[in-house]
């Protein structure tokens, strides 16, 4: 009876432990208000880059060939569970030796686990629960440790559970921590032309698109191709003429297929308020000459980003150079037969770590080589 009362004992105890870690993790009431006050009184945006802490090359190692694999998967994982765990269990590794990316990595991956079921099944089971504490577990770990994707997956919560004024306040911390989505969810949060905006900040700072474009600025400048299409748009309603048309073709050159989009319709001579949707924020017109040509050529480049999306980095695909086929005016344009060179199919070939090395890394810390879960 005594061993039952002290097993008793010390499971409350890890329990209550266990509370306050996550209650210690996440922001107090105080501490949002005083977050968006700030936010709210912020005159300027400094670009600030995360800085990741490196990693031995063996753990970098593991980390890129799980990446290697994820990228060659399926884009989930619902029946056998052997494909998802050839993946998890580096991802899992690099965790275990502290590689913070490979938290992400892992959350991501373990989103497009289903087991037991098919997509649209609510059905509860052991190993779906057992995927959902997984991913609360890692997602608290992140952010007792403050970090960047840390404040960034709890704004993502926050805000699918509409705490839009929540979200922001983390919004705002992950973009202070230099995470490039955190500056740019932020921007979205305070962009005019966003209808988020309307509703997460009541009392936005002043100038508001202003700020929302630094961000946007800052989180395209690591990388964020989205983010350029984004800033152009504020650029088109509040900027110059001479401001906006290189902006946009930084985007294109970045891969942003929006800015593709809005630099086909500026020559194409259509209405600012018909390319960028915002009749209230909006200048009437450029003083650009329409050019159906080059319109056309900025369509070829838009059909080619949108078909390589999200596959410049991990796949090898080369953004062909802009300037080459479609220079600024008033350069001319040189003779093309409308053809990119395809790239798409180069995939990077990552090495793999050798077995020898996953049982070492495993046995320092007591995980199972084959899946990367604590030994029980």
């Amino acid at each position: 009876m005594a061993t039952i009362k002290r097993i008793r004992y010390f499971i409350t105890m890890a329990l209550l432990t266990l509370v306050c870690q996550v209650q210690a993790s996440s922001l107090t009431q105080a501490e949002i208000d005083q977050t968006l006050r700030e936010l709210r009184n912020t005159d300027s945006f400094t670009c600030t880059h995360e800085q990741i802490t490196p990693t031995s090359k063996e753990v970098e190692s593991i980390f890129r060939y799980g990446q290697y694999l994820e990228y060659q998967a399926p884009e989930s994982f619902s029946k056998e569970e052997g494909d998802f765990t050839a993946i998890a269990r580096y991802y899992r590794i690099a965790v275990a030796e502290g590689y913070y990316p490979a938290y992400t990595a892992l959350i991501n991956l373990l989103y497009k686990y289903r087991p037991d079921s098919g997509y649209y099944s609510n059905m509860s089971t052991d190993r779906r629960r057992q995927r959902d504490d997984e991913i609360a577990q890692l997602k608290d770990q992140l952010l007792q440790q403050k970090t960047a994707n840390g404040y960034l997956e709890k704004a993502g919560e926050l805000a699918q559970q509409w705490r839009s004024a929540e979200a922001a306040a983390y919004y705002y911390l992950a973009a202070k921590a230099g995470s490039a989505e955190g500056q740019y969810k932020l921007a979205e949060y305070l962009d005019d032309s966003q209808i988020i905006s309307k509703i997460a900040i009541p009392s936005p700072p002043k100038n508001a698109w202003l700020r929302a474009k630094e961000l946007y600025l800052c989180a395209a400048s690591q990388g964020h191709q989205s983010a350029w299409g984004d800033a152009a748009a504020i650029e088109l309603r509040y900027g110059t003429d001479d401001s906006i048309i290189p902006l946009l073709q930084r985007g294109v050159a970045a891969g942003s297929t929006r800015s593709a989009i809005l630099l086909e319709g500026i020559f194409q001579g259509q209405p600012i308020s018909h390319i960028v949707g915002n009749e209230n924020k909006t200048r009437k017109k450029l003083n650009i000459k329409p050019d159906l040509e080059r319109a056309k050529r900025y369509e070829f480049y838009f059909q080619f980003l949108i078909s390589n999306q999200d596959n410049f980095v991990v796949s090898g695909v080369i953004i062909p150079d802009v300037n080459k086929y479609v220079p600024l005016p008033p350069a001319p344009l040189p003779e093309w037969d409308g053809i990119l060179p395809q790239q798409k199919n180069t995939i990077i070939a990552v090495a793999k770590p050798p077995e020898a090395l996953i049982k070492k890394l495993s046995r320092k810390e007591n995980l199972d080589p084959a899946s990367g879960r604590p030994m029980n």
